[in-house]
């Protein structure tokens, strides 16, 4: 067999610390990113889809892409209370407590007039 150089040797061991490095970065970010939401899941998921990304990052923050988990219902009302005006929000008669959809800015649900509408 033949024996490497010591510049193949060198750019072997690179390889493999870097390869190391960015393995470990992306169990990192993933962690972090996951636990932060929002709109970090849209970072993970754009940063995932690019060549420029090194394989274990990329990789690691797709497995974000279906990550978003919904708000409790106390959350949405919460907010629903806070940006509208109370006349808006009096016009509400119900609203489902499971959301229709759920991403990782916002979520979706139900919700009925005092009509019925």
């Amino acid at each position: 067999a033949a024996r490497r150089t010591p510049a193949a040797e060198a750019a072997a061991a690179a390889e493999l610390h870097w390869g190391r490095a960015n393995a470990h970065a992306a169990h990192l970010m993933q962690s972090q990113i996951r636990s932060l939401g929002g709109l970090w899941l849209k970072f993970a998921h754009y940063i995932s889809e690019r060549s420029a990304a090194p394989p274990p990052i990329s990789e690691q923050l797709a497995t974000l892409v279906h990550a978003p988990q919904p708000q409790p219902i106390s959350a949405v009302v919460t907010a629903l209370t806070t940006q509208m005006n109370a006349e808006a929000f009096s016009c509400l008669s119900s609203l489902s407590e499971a959301p229709l959809s759920v991403a990782s800015v916002s979520q979706v649900h139900m919700a009925w007039m005092h009509g019925g509408e």
